[in-house]
């Protein structure tokens, strides 16, 4: 049997459903997490394991000798467990993943490692559904229930809660801190471009803690606050060296007017194009923090929602 269709008959087996592009089942009491890492034949699936705790050493290697060529058992984070099949070793060697899982769930049961009835969320026994808090394991209904709904919760008070006035003032003074490292730099001689990721950061989080509204307006007044900072970082170091050059302290209005007189946008762009590049590489990183704020965080809640099975088999509404 093809790896895939076979997958697909071990999956209803475990009495499974799809959810997004994950899978979840229960096989022999333990629940489990699947992926299709390659679709195209012979293909290749993962089994994700979350167990109770870290298995000893000699038992992992025990299981994972036990295990036929096409198949490895890795360490994941949360004292999980990734099972990974691929299809065209096993095709030679004729082994059933149906008889693999069994192969693994019997080792550890043998080892005396039972499935976890313990709830990640609350900390106690007497677990009624299976969810994917971290990893695919048991848990108390109500406590993803009212965990689902405290991130919801908080996550919608982020975005109508805060002050876009009160976050552009915190952006301002987080991307003037951020900028200190490139001056210092500048005045030892170093080369300062890469520094300039720093301001986009520095700005964000000074919106973040001087509590900006945290949608995509965040963003935006992080954009607007890097690039004002770029142009007076230009400024300035321009302003000293003027100074250095003539050995004078001007005004920075002259400076400011020299500038504009003295620079063509040929030389502007030959003198900025690192620091831009780097500002642009500091705003995606804050972007990459800002979108996985509440957004993304009322997605995580709608998620975790839609793997709450119980253990009858029924899946929540």
């Amino acid at each position: 049997m093809i790896l895939l269709e076979e997958f697909q008959a071990v999956f209803r087996q475990a009495g499974g459903r799809l959810v997004g592009e994950g899978y979840y089942g229960v096989w022999d009491g333990f629940p489990f997490s699947a992926h299709i890492e390659n679709v195209r034949e012979p293909g290749s699936v993962s089994f994700y394991f979350r167990l109770p705790a870290t298995l000893e050493k000699g038992l992992f290697k025990e299981l994972k000798k036990s295990l036929p060529r096409g198949c490895r058992l890795l360490a994941a984070p949360n004292s999980s467990y990734r099972l990974l099949c691929e299809g065209r070793p096993l095709r030679r060697c004729e082994q059933s993943l149906s008889g693999i899982l069994n192969s693994v769930t019997g080792g550890l049961r043998r080892a005396g490692v039972v499935p976890s009835d313990v709830c990640p969320i609350c900390r106690q026994g007497g677990c009624n559904a299976y969810a994917d808090v971290s990893g695919y394991t048991a848990v108390h209904s109500f406590c993803v229930e009212s965990m689902v709904e405290d991130r919801r919760t908080k996550a919608e008070r982020s975005l109508v809660s805060g002050s876009y006035a009160a976050g552009f003032v915190g952006a301002l003074l987080g991307g003037f801190l951020a900028c200190i490292p490139s001056l210092l730099a500048y005045w030892a001689g170093w080369l300062v471009g890469y520094l300039y990721a720093l301001i986009p950061l520095g700005a964000y989080f000074g919106y973040k803690l001087f509590r900006g509204k945290m949608n995509r307006g965040a963003f935006v007044c992080t954009c607007i606050v890097s690039i004002l900072h770029l142009f007076t970082m230009e400024q300035v170091i321009f302003y000293f060296f003027v100074h250095s050059y003539y050995d004078i302290w001007p005004s920075i209005l002259d400076t400011i007017a020299l500038y504009r007189e003295i620079m063509s946008v040929g030389d502007i762009i030959s003198d900025m194009w690192m620091s831009v590049l780097f500002m642009l590489l500091g705003l995606w990183i804050s972007w990459g923090q800002i979108r996985r704020t509440a957004y993304s965080d009322i997605g995580s809640a709608n998620s975790v929602r839609s793997t709450l099975m119980y253990k009858d088999d029924r899946w929540a509404d």
